[in-house]
């Protein structure tokens, strides 16, 4: 019978700071990731060291915000996100708003290295890290306990990882963690 044991240690610090009329955000961490299996792991640990930074303010009816995170994955590079956003109270009861951001996930050790099932299904070492931008405009109602909203989102990932047959003509076959759209 195979066992795995995964470890994660990490450490991490933010510090929020009152900047003129708003809130500057910095931070950083550092996350290591190690595996230990009865199984063979081509890679058994990678580090992620990651920077952030933010800033949120209020102009009268308006908030604004902007905020970028660097991450530094030992096994995947480095990569850049960040997101700003906006939102107008347009009425004591009614706020409307917008966000637009970007994102980056790397694959789990699991998605990368699983060992074969028996059944073919295994990890896939040759997957690449998932990427996306996402934006959104919405409309929230809030007065008296009373929540209402509507948002308008599209999200676009490329590499997605998903679950998906070897094969796409045979379902009933192996499947393995694969990049698609």
């Amino acid at each position: 019978k195979a066992s795995y044991t995964t470890r994660q240690v990490q450490l991490g610090w933010q510090n929020d700071i009152r900047v003129g009329p708003g809130t500057a955000t910095l931070g950083m961490e550092t996350l290591e990731q190690r595996i230990a299996s009865s199984e063979d792991y081509p890679v058994k640990q990678r580090r992620i060291n990651s920077l952030l930074g933010g800033y949120l303010v209020k102009l009268g009816d308006w908030n604004l915000q902007a905020n970028v995170r660097n991450d530094d994955n030992s096994q995947f590079g480095n990569h850049t996100s960040g997101q700003a956003g906006a939102s107008w109270q347009f009425l004591p009861a009614w706020q409307a708003g917008g966000n637009i951001g970007t994102g980056f996930r790397a694959p789990s050790f699991n998605d990368l290295y699983f060992p074969d099932d028996g059944y073919g299904n295994k990890g896939n070492p040759n997957l690449q890290p998932e990427k996306s931008l996402n934006r959104e405009v919405f409309v929230r109602y809030r007065q008296d306990g009373l929540q209402a909203g509507l948002t308008l989102f599209r999200n676009r990932v490329s590499n997605l990882i998903e679950w998906a047959p070897v094969d796409p003509n045979d379902t009933w076959g192996p499947w393995q963690p694969s990049n698609v759209g």
